[in-house]
């Protein structure tokens, strides 16, 4: 008897086609405002470009244009240092720029534009990707998580059809996931049991076998212990004999000596 593995390509085709449709709509909603930004940065750019000549060499690369200003608009210190001349105190500049953004701001809200509380933003993203991220940044990693656990189990998946348990009278032969086979003799088996996500797990003496997502897990289980009823049955008799002669024992019916050698006996 074989084992017979359930067959879920269906179900994780289905599960991929859902992730990427989540994506994709996801994407698809985030076209309209990132054009609206888009926009948006047409019209800054085209402001500081009227508003000071600093930007003039960069005009005819609007990407090269935007990061320019993003980097003027986010200067971080207020002092500089310049091996000739030491430090240098750019205050002043830093007030000037805060002026031009707060200027910027104000005509962009006139515009129609939404602006946080930096109209240089606008500068930060002249690609679509960048934007998103930004912009869906909870939902990219919880996306990035919801992935990595669908890969995880599907290779685990991938892995789980590999392995395979053949049952004969005499021996069980298990194939594991790296190709190779192992046999076990009957004899040896003590025990075959379902185990959760229709598996199948048989031990034995220094015997371990075992795999999931069975289609027969039951009837290879029933399968196997049929083939071990005299095994079975000798073990329950051993039991049972080893529990009377202990209660005999305890109730000081037999000494402690009798009771070892009764032992021994049975367990030869």
């Amino acid at each position: 008897m074989k084992s017979i593995k359930i067959n879920l390509k269906k179900q994780f085709t289905l599960v991929w086609i859902a992730l990427a449709l989540l994506l994709l709509i996801n994407i698809v909603i985030t076209i309209k405002p990132y054009t609206k930004y888009k926009k948006g940065q047409s019209l800054a750019i085209a402001t500081m470009l009227l508003a000071t000549d600093e930007f003039d060499e960069y005009k005819n690369n609007k990407k090269e244009c935007a990061k320019k200003m993003y980097e003027y608009f986010n200067r971080k210190s207020y002092r500089v240092y310049l091996p000739k001349y030491g430090y240098i105190d750019n205050s002043k500049a830093q007030e000037s720029i805060g002026e031009a953004e707060e200027a910027l701001k104000k005509i962009l809200q006139n515009a129609g534009y939404k602006v946080g509380y930096k109209a240089s933003l606008y500068f930060e993203f002249t690609n679509f990707f960048p934007y998103y991220y930004d912009q869906h940044r909870t939902f990219m990693i919880f996306y990035i998580i919801l992935i990595s656990i669908v890969l995880l189990v599907n290779i685990a998946y991938i892995l789980s059809r590999k392995v395979e348990i053949n049952v004969n009278e005499n021996k069980i032969i298990h194939k594991k996931c790296n190709g190779k086979n192992k046999q076990f003799m009957i004899k040896d088996i003590t025990s075959a049991e379902t185990t959760f996500l229709k598996g199948l797990k048989i031990t034995g003496n220094g015997i371990k076998a075992k795999t999931l997502l069975l289609k027969n897990n039951e009837q290879l289980k029933d399968y196997i212990i049929n083939l071990l009823p005299n095994i079975t049955q000798s073990n329950l008799s051993t039991a049972d004999e080893l529990k009377k002669y202990k209660k005999l024992l305890d109730e000081e019916a037999i000494t402690e000596e009798e009771y070892e050698n009764k032992k021994k006996e049975l367990l030869k």
